[in-house]
């Protein structure tokens, strides 16, 4: 499980039945309520970083929440390794391009725009390998890389769509959430 407190409180919220996009109180108690009996169950093994990975890939660990750009670069070496979207959904995450307050705004959104041309996302999905945000991205990657261009951990299906979740942003900024998942991985 990961020691991350953005993510995995959502999934487990989802897994709950509950709304991932609104942590309240009673919500992340529920959540904390889980993990704390699957962590003394031995259900969870360890609460980890991005160091998951190698774990994962060298078979220390049989499952593990991952991002799905970790697992598409991980399975390059290790063929074995499977993503499955649990039945109640996940949570997508991204990443975010803003200009701050007094910055160039020409110049920051040309820049913007420049990454946002299906070609030039094409290229930079073909090194990441993460959920691509760029419609047509795809096409451009069907005739230079397909296997990039069908791998649904890139480019999700409708299906699998349907199933991601957007997080809770307000969250990640709650203090006393903040202390209960410390507390909880024994910090």
């Amino acid at each position: 499980m990961g020691s991350a407190p953005r993510v995995q409180p959502a999934l487990i919220a989802l897994a709950n039945g509950d709304n991932p996009g609104k942590i309240t109180d009673a919500v992340f108690k529920r959540v904390l309520d889980k993990l704390q009996k699957a962590k003394k169950s031995g259900q969870i093994r360890q609460f980890t970083g991005n160091d998951y990975a190698g774990m994962l890939a060298k078979g220390d660990i049989i499952a593990a929440i991952a991002w799905s750009g970790d697992v598409v670069q991980l399975q390059a070496d290790n063929k074995h390794l499977k993503f499955v979207l649990p039945k109640s959904g996940g949570g997508i995450w991204t990443d975010n391009m803003l200009i701050p307050k007094g910055g160039n705004v020409e110049l920051a959104s040309t820049y913007m725009n420049f990454y946002y041309q299906p070609s030039v996302a094409a290229m930079v999905e073909d090194y990441v390998n993460y959920i691509c945000p760029v419609k047509g991205a795809d096409k451009v990657l069907l005739k230079k890389d397909p296997s990039v261009a069908k791998n649904p951990l890139i480019f999700p299906p409708p299906s699998w769509q349907k199933q991601l979740h957007q997080i809770d942003p307000t969250s990640l900024f709650n203090t006393d959430f903040k202390t209960q998942w410390q507390h909880l991985l024994g910090a």
